[in-house]
């Protein structure tokens, strides 16, 4: 018998009476259907992904950079300004990786390093302007097929959907907890 959600949700939410036997938490919720809407959630998202992948692409070809650099600009903007060892280990990147990385957003004009005034050994990393309207995107968001869907919701809905993606995006407290490294 399949049990997927693509069945689940042509039977009208419910399972088949064949289905695997479901427990129930405090709430009353069962995991089966957790797990049904959670796989709903993340198709709908990855769906949504698809849709913008194709600005993204366009937005890299844009600033002579990859997507990978603009997520990295994206993480930086989010920092505000970072060191380069803590801009690297945002990035998840390598000490190594990091200085190539810096050097080509920089070749780019999308971020300039600057002496630290604290420390003159070290260098912070900070966008530009060009790097500000990049990783923003909005020259090209306005007039895309992902603003188009957007629009098509109701500003109930928009005001939600943004509420959730920011909250999706958020990064857990855990993953803010700087990195340790060495003994």
């Amino acid at each position: 018998m399949d049990y997927s959600v693509d069945r689940i949700e042509q039977a009208g939410g419910r399972q088949p009476e064949s289905a695997p036997r479901q427990t129930q938490d405090e709430s009353g919720t069962t995991n089966t259907a957790v797990r049904t809407l959670a796989a709903r959630a993340l198709r709908a998202l990855m769906q949504a992904v698809a849709l913008a992948e194709p600005l993204q692409r366009e937005l890299a070809r844009r600033h002579g950079v990859s997507v990978g650099d603009l997520i990295a600009l994206r993480r930086l903007a989010q920092l505000g300004e970072a060191t380069t060892a803590r801009f690297g280990e945002a990035c998840g990147v390598r000490r190594s990786a990091t200085t190539d990385l810096v050097d080509r957003l920089e070749s780019a004009g999308l971020v300039e390093r600057c002496p630290d005034p604290t420390d003159r050994r070290v260098r912070i990393v900070r966008l530009t302007e060009a790097g500000r309207e990049a990783q923003a995107g909005k020259e090209l968001v306005a007039d895309s097929a992902l603003a188009a869907h957007i629009h098509r919701l109701s500003q109930d809905e928009q005001i939600r959907l943004a509420e959730l993606l920011e909250r999706m995006v958020q990064p857990a407290p855990e993953e803010e907890a700087p990195v340790e490294v060495g003994p």
